[in-house]
């Protein structure tokens, strides 16, 4: 059943609103004492369940991972490059507190400069101007 958009599309041509109500996604089994937010949680898990994972769905749910394992790799690399970065600078290891601060701070500046560029100017002017600069 398509998902229907606006009031003229909520009757069914032919008259037989029934089909509209006795969808799986309307029913309202189990809902008694739920409140007005709970009631619209299971409504939307419903539809959801019905949609179901399609192609679109799989690319964004594989797409978000991936960005999540760069984000842990990033913060991984640096805890195993940061030991032989203070041999090599040969500062005290108790700086290294600092060093770890810094790193965490670049990383969230950066990714909120990007986000409000990427909002503002558009991705693809703002990823040639990150090339620029590094």
């Amino acid at each position: 059943m398509p998902i229907r958009k606006n009031k003229e599309m909520l009757s069914d041509p032919s008259g037989n609103d029934e089909a509209l109500r006795t969808s799986s996604a309307m029913d309202s089994e189990g809902l008694e004492g739920l409140t007005l937010y709970e009631k619209k949680c299971v409504l939307i898990n419903r539809v959801i369940d019905e949609l179901g994972m399609g192609k679109y769905q799989w690319y964004i749910w594989s797409l978000c991972g991936f960005g999540y394992l760069l984000d842990l790799l990033w913060a991984q690399a640096f805890g195993l490059v940061l030991g032989p970065l203070e041999q090599e600078l040969g500062f005290a290891g108790n700086q290294s507190g600092n060093i770890s601060i810094a790193f965490s701070s670049g990383l969230t500046a950066g990714a909120f400069v990007w986000g409000v560029l990427v909002d503002i100017v558009g991705w693809y002017s703002d990823l040639k101007s990150q090339f620029v600069v590094s």
